[in-house]
């Protein structure tokens, strides 16, 4: 079980499983995504484009455009 600490606010950490990090075989690929993911990057995005940091919004547009896309075998 690993840790991640974000935050100094009361909930500002998330406990990841190892098997969700890490794999012993090198040959594939883990394409398994977070599931908040998605929600949180287009959050994100409007909180940019309402504030008016098009720069962001670009970056966070990108990601969500590479989401979309299958990684290629």
């Amino acid at each position: 079980m690993w840790l991640f600490v974000y935050g100094p606010e009361p909930l500002g950490y998330h406990q990841v499983s190892a098997r969700d990090l890490f794999t012993l075989d090198g040959n594939t690929i883990r394409s398994r995504q977070h599931p908040r993911a998605a929600t949180r990057l287009q959050a994100e995005l409007d909180k940019a484009v309402k504030a008016q940091n098009f720069e962001r919004a670009i970056i966070l547009r990108d990601l969500l455009k590479a989401r979309q896309q299958p990684l290629a075998a």
